[in-house]
Formats: structure tokens, C-alpha cells, sequence
């Protein structure tokens, strides 16, 4: 039976539907919350950060798991070191899904986008955006989400039910916010946290916790480097990683029984 309080950050503007249904099926009701980034906040500057993780520690349990997919991954992150700074020792697990310390390649992390690839992305999507706010229209709308959730539901194989599935998940969550998405690509593009992870795994290390990082991989993810997985285990030896197998950046039915599996074997 599992003991301790789950905290999943969710990614940039993925509705919390899908994550609620899947920890749902094995976690008792409220022993798990799932965290919507509030992007309507400047969280790329450190001082919002802080407020908004001074409000999290609040709603944490004495033993705490930290679970965070995408861009959700990187704020688990940011939190888990925002508590090790201040000494706070409720955090006895962290599960990072679908992203490296950075999206985007940089001095201190070479599997992450390039720039042109990454410019292309977000001028796909400000122009949906830019089109939806012009026109007010719910054909402009719809045409934003179906060209994010391809990107997250992409693979080489058939992804057409996975598709489907998150396109109703967004329709049903009521589509997606235009300051959301600037907010998260703003983020997407300067956060890095390659030294609040480097500071984590010497804390961890120094109090004999340096097997509680674990990092989930897909070999199919559209969105993130297939590098990634290589280059963490060889900058940090002692986190552990999992791949999942012939999933997107977004889960189909199959990996989420894999990634339940990771799951189950890394919350003790």
C-alpha cells in the first residue's frame, strides 16, 4: 500500500483530465494532487517562482513524492531544490517524465532542441494563437490545439487513438489559454536547470538518498532528444532512468501501463 502524498506538475497547458484518470486507478482520493502550472503567472522569474513554491510547500505531506511530466518535469525540479534549500525534508522521491534540465540545447546541456526547430515550434503556434485572438474564432482555437497535441502525440507508429484522446481532453477542459501558452513558451525557452539539478544530487548524495532521482524517458518523443537519456546518466551516474517503449511525448494506453509500472517500482 502506498503511504506517502503524490504531487504531479502537469505540463504546459495539457489539460489535468487524462493524469487525474491515470493516478486515479492505483491512488486512494486525496492522496494525490495533480498541479496545473499557473502560467497566468511570471513563472520564468525566480521571485514568482519562490512565492508560488512557499504556497506549494503547504499542501505537502511529511513524506511527499515530486512526479512532473514535460515542462512540469523542470518546476519539480526547481521545487525539489527550492526545498532542499530551505531545508525542508518532505520530498522523499522525484520523477521526472518526457524532458531533460532544458528543452533547449545550451553550454550547460547538448541534447536539447536547436534553436531554429524550436523557433519553428513556437512560430507554429503563435500563429494559431494570433489567428484565434484575431478572429475570436473556434475554428482558430481548435486549429491551435490540433497542432500542439500532433506534436505531443506523435511517433512512428499509429498514433491516431492517442490523438483523439487528448484532442477530447482538451475540448472538454475547455481548450487553451493564450497567456498559458506565451508564458510556457517563454519558459520552455530560458529555463534551464542543469545547477539546481547538479545541487540536488550532491544534497542527496551527502545524506545517502542519491538513488531517490529517477528521469523517464520515450524513444519516440517528438519533443524531446533521444541524446537526452545518454547524456543524464553520463553527467549524473547516480539518477536512474527509465524508457518508455514506442511512446510519444504524451502517453498512449500502453506506455501509461509501462509508466505505471516505473511508477510503482520507484514509490517505495
Amino acid at each position: 500500500m502506498i503511504r506517502q502524498k503524490l504531487l504531479f506538475f502537469n505540463g504546459w497547458s495539457s489539460p489535468s483530465q487524462p493524469w487525474q484518470q491515470f493516478l486515479s486507478s492505483w491512488f486512494e482520493a486525496g492522496q494525490f494532487e495533480v498541479i496545473d502550472l499557473p502560467l497566468t503567472r511570471a513563472l520564468n522569474q525566480g521571485y514568482e517562482r519562490e512565492l508560488w513554491f512557499a504556497e506549494l510547500t503547504k499542501r505537502m505531506d511529511t513524506q511527499t513524492i515530486l512526479v512532473g511530466w514535460s515542462l512540469g518535469g523542470l518546476f519539480a525540479i526547481l521545487f525539489a531544490a527550492y526545498l532542499q534549500r530551505h531545508n525542508h525534508r518532505g520530498c522523499t522521491s522525484l520523477i521526472v517524465m518526457m524532458t531533460g534540465p532544458s528543452f533547449l540545447k545550451r553550454g550547460s546541456w547538448h541534447s536539447g532542441l536547436d534553436i531554429e526547430p524550436f523557433n519553428q515550434f513556437k512560430v507554429l503556434l503563435m500563429d494559431a494563437l494570433v489567428s484565434s485572438k484575431n478572429t475570436n474564432s473556434v475554428a482558430s482555437t481548435t486549429q491551435l490545439i490540433k497542432q500542439f497535441s500532433m506534436l505531443c502525440c506523435y511517433r512512428e507508429s499509429d498514433y491516431r487513438e492517442n490523438l483523439k484522446y487528448l484532442r477530447g481532453a482538451y475540448k472538454e477542459a475547455g481548450g487553451l489559454s493564450g497567456q498559458a501558452l506565451e508564458t510556457g513558451l517563454t519558459c520552455l525557452q530560458e529555463i534551464d536547470v542543469s545547477k539546481e539539478l547538479d545541487q540536488l544530487v550532491e544534497g542527496r548524495r551527502i545524506r545517502g538518498e542519491d538513488n531517490s532521482i529517477c528521469f523517464v524517458f520515450a524513444d519516440q518523443d517528438a519533443l524531446v532528444s533521444r541524446g537526452a537519456h545518454q547524456e543524464l546518466i553520463r553527467r549524473f551516474p547516480s539518477v536512474k532512468t527509465r524508457i518508455l517503449s514506442g511512446s510519444a511525448h504524451f502517453p498512449d494506453t500502453h506506455a501509461l501501463h509501462q509508466l505505471k509500472l516505473i511508477l510503482q517500482a520507484e514509490i517505495r
